[in-house]
């Protein structure tokens, strides 16, 4: 998943509100999924957190620090500690209705959580982001609960809007300054679609034989494949990101693993970029496939027949329950292999 801009959405300027020292401090209530106290803490720069690949990533200026707020009738705390390349992050929300809590461990394991007091009709939540595990968003009471999964933030967005919009986006949002996650799903879907209709299908076949080119026994050769799959962009990474490393020799695994990291390490998330990132994963073209926008699914089907090089039993006109059918079938079929 940032939408998804790899332009730097930072923050920078130091407010009035001083924080720690003198203890806590009542502020004007912040609107729901909004917290001032947060919001302080990142304009100041004592925790930077941006979007890489639609994972969320921390970052701090490596000291620790503590500042409360009572806010509009939520008690909020905030500390950091840990080292600059090893943030430890806790926010606390506790509000008469719900106690929301978002940690970072690392710059990349985050957990937020949201948890209904007696009485309230607040839905509870869970969101799990780990180094190397798909990200997962619990809807629900225990025995209760839905679970979404998805390799990155934007493949959650686009494949469980609703669960995304209503349920993570407003606590991610709380986590940059100016940024609206909702909003940048939003522009991901409609560059794809633009994808989709206006340039070329990304050529699976070239990018498998650069593959079987890094393991090629001359160095010369390996190289050349090596810079034509970075030249190829983001829309290769994905491609890369699936392949089955057991069927890869150790040169390969290791040139592979050196391309999609260097993808991962060029900045904030961008609409255009997640979406060439997205293009060629099947997966992306059948949550597509359910939209209710008819031009939508049309361009969806193409991408699809495109990647696959086959027809895809889907009919872009047909009724909804007709279309849900196709889906699960479809889903079945592309999906298990």
């Amino acid at each position: 998943m940032r939408s998804s801009a790899k332009a730097a959405w930072t923050a920078g300027c130091t407010v009035a509100l001083a924080l720690g020292a003198a203890g806590p401090a009542a502020t004007a209530a912040a609107p729901q999924g909004e917290s001032n106290l947060l919001a302080s803490v990142l304009r100041q720069g004592l925790l930077r957190v941006t979007v890489v690949s639609g994972r969320m990533i921390s970052g701090s200026r490596g000291f620790a620090h503590t500042s409360t707020a009572t806010v509009g009738g939520r008690k909020e705390q905030f500390s950091i500690g840990g080292s600059a390349a090893n943030p430890v992050v806790s926010f606390q929300s506790d509000a008469p209705d719900s106690l929301l809590k978002i940690e970072f461990s690392g710059t990349s394991r985050l957990e937020i959580s949201r948890t209904p007091k007696a009485g309230s009709s607040v839905v509870p939540i869970e969101f799990h982001q780990a180094p190397g595990e798909p990200v997962l968003l619990k809807v629900g009471a225990p025995g209760k609960d839905r679970v979404y999964r998805g390799q990155s933030l934007w493949h959650l967005a686009l494949a469980e809007p609703a669960a995304f919009r209503d349920h993570l986006a407003p606590w991610l949002k709380m986590l940059q300054h100016d940024w609206d996650p909702q909003q940048v799903a939003s522009e991901v879907e409609q560059a794809l679609v633009r994808l989709a209709s206006e340039r070329e299908q990304p050529n699976r076949q070239q990018w498998a034989q650069w593959v079987r080119q890094l393991g090629d026994p001359e160095f010369s050769v390996r190289e050349k494949a090596d810079r034509q799959l970075r030249q190829a962009g983001r829309s290769a990474a994905g491609y890369l990101e699936r392949l089955d490393a057991g069927q890869l020799d150790a040169e390969q695994r290791y040139r592979i693993r050196r391309i999609v990291q260097s993808f991962s390490g060029a900045g904030q998330d961008s609409s255009e970029q997640i979406a060439a990132w997205m293009s060629g994963e099947p997966a992306v073209w059948l949550a597509l496939l359910a939209r209710d926008a008819e031009p939508t699914r049309r361009a969806a089907l193409g991408q699809l027949e495109a990647i696959l090089g086959a027809r895809v039993a889907f009919d872009p006109a047909a009724a909804a329950s007709v279309r849900a059918k196709q889906i699960e079938e479809l889903r079945a079929q592309i999906l298990s292999k």
